[in-house]
């Protein structure tokens, strides 16, 4: 396994023996804390010679706490030390059908904050975006630039709290596409959420906090786990371009066991 970020650095090579049909988890420590996406390369053999490599893009997976709910109004204010998610490479790029490539981070990047507090889950996205176009109102935001984000209780099912964040001509709207457990989702807390345009071009910051009550199955407790997927989707001007995704299970298919893990830090 090789890491390739501020140079190639070389982790481990390890013998595993698996039966048909068998998988196995291998744990490798880093040699630190990445502090930018990191392309990872799996290069699997077998005794008989076949080869196999496998490239992505790793991501922490830690949950900071907060000292306190931020403040939420597109300043960051109030992020300090929240888990950050950089999405800023190719591999992290899924281009929908007819689509042009994305191009370079000039042409779409963001920066994933994420933490928790005594009120909720904490998400915020810093997008940078050559161009801004949101021209929808309702639950179809998804296919102009927004950010959609997704949140399953730690144990393997379907179930899975489902959210679109959107700066629409009418301001600041949010959606959810799918809710946690059996109550009105009209009867719980709302989902607090503001955006304010950010540096040049169709530049925004996102800022939501997602009050635990609409997170059942979620224990606002250090060493929680969770499953958390999210995206960025882009639109120029001629329909939903791609988007950029920390974790899958949302863009193609509704999937939770293809969102990466997440544990709440002390």
């Amino acid at each position: 396994v090789a890491l390739a970020g501020g140079g190639p650095v070389s982790l481990a090579t390890r013998a595993v023996v698996l039966a048909a049909g068998e998988s196995r988890e291998v744990a490798l420590r880093l040699p630190a804390t990445p502090a930018e996406p990191l392309a990872v390369t799996a290069d699997l053999s077998t005794a008989e010679g076949w080869r196999l490599a496998v490239q992505d893009v790793l991501l922490p997976g830690g949950v900071a706490r907060l000292p306190a709910a931020p403040v939420l109004d597109g300043t960051l204010t109030g992020w300090d030390g929240a888990t950050r998610l950089l999405l800023a490479d190719r591999r992290q790029y899924t281009v929908a059908a007819g689509q042009a490539v994305w191009r370079d981070p000039h042409d779409l990047a963001a920066v994933v904050h994420l933490g928790w507090c005594s009120e909720g889950l904490c998400v915020a996205v810093e997008v940078r975006d050559d161009v801004f176009c949101q021209r929808l109102l309702d639950e179809q935001v998804w296919q102009g630039d927004s950010v959609q984000f997704a949140v399953a209780p730690g144990a393997a099912g379907a179930e899975r709290l489902e959210v679109g964040l959107a700066r629409t001509p009418q301001g600041d709207r949010w959606f959810v596409y799918s809710s946690l457990g059996q109550g009105d989702p009209k009867a719980l807390p709302p989902i607090r959420f503001t955006s304010r345009p950010s540096g040049q071009g169709g530049g925004l910051t996102y800022e939501a906090l997602i009050p635990w009550e609409r997170l059942p199955g979620v224990t606002p407790a250090a060493g929680t786990r969770c499953r958390f997927s999210l995206l960025v989707n882009e639109n120029d001007g001629t329909g939903r371009r791609g988007w950029l995704h920390a974790f899958d299970g949302i863009g193609w298919s509704k999937d939770p066991s293809q969102y990466g893990e997440m544990v709440l830090q002390p």
